[in-house]
Formats: structure tokens, sequence, C-alpha cells
């Protein structure tokens, strides 16, 4: 007897697995991700940083994430918002595809310190 439901009664996730074309496209696709990241970036206004690409498994259509700086609002007035849409729609154009851009503002996330480890002398044998 299976239930569709579990006990907080939300849905179960089914998966699902791909074939190798899939495989095979997804992987086109990864290649595409990170060959827009830097045409993006060279394109964005100062005060705003590319976070990542997102591509749909035909190629067909982006999505762009975007920080905008501590100064500049989301609010799409700004000029680093329309800057960011105007590189986003330039970007678009010249790859064919349609584009959406997330934005979001503050400052940059902290970087994790690798701490570092003391070093010790070697000791010597005799």
């Amino acid at each position: 007897q299976k239930d569709p439901m579990n006990l907080s009664g939300t849905p179960r996730l089914a998966f699902q697995r791909c074939g190798a074309s899939e495989k095979t496209k997804r992987e086109q696709i990864t290649s595409l991700e990170r060959m827009v990241l830097p045409l993006l970036a060279a394109r964005l206004p100062s005060g705003a940083t590319a976070l990542g690409v997102g591509a749909s498994l035909d190629g067909t259509f982006l999505r762009f994430f975007v920080r905008l700086s501590s100064q500049e609002s989301v609010d799409k007035e700004s000029p680093a918002a329309q800057g960011a849409a105007a590189a986003a729609a330039a970007v678009g154009a010249l790859l064919g595809c349609q584009t959406e851009v997330f934005a979001s503002s503050g400052p940059e996330a902290p970087t994790e310190e690798v701490p570092k480890v003391p070093k010790v002398p070697a000791t010597e044998k005799m």
C-alpha cells in the first residue's frame, strides 16, 4: 500500500533518470552557461556583479543572476538595474536567446577564510 502523501501532507518527490541524449544536452548547456558568464560580466555597469547564469535545456532561454552594490537598490529605475537589464538584453540578442534578470542588492557575501595552520619546525634526528 503506497500513500502518495507523506506524514506531513506534502507530495513526495519524483525522481527521473535522464537518458544519454538529455545528459549530452545538459553538458552542452553547462558549457553555454560557463561561456555566457564572462560575456555578461564584461557588459555589466560598475556596481553590478554577475553571480551566475542558468539556461533552459534547449538553450533558448537564459536567466542571469546579478548582485547590485549596496548603494544601489533593486528598484527597476536605478541606473545599475537599468544597466544590468541592458547588458542582459545585449547578451541575449548576441546569442539569439530570451533573457530574464534576477537582481539582489547588498554587500558581497563574506568569503570563507581558511584558518592558517601554524608552521611547526621540523626536528632533526641525530
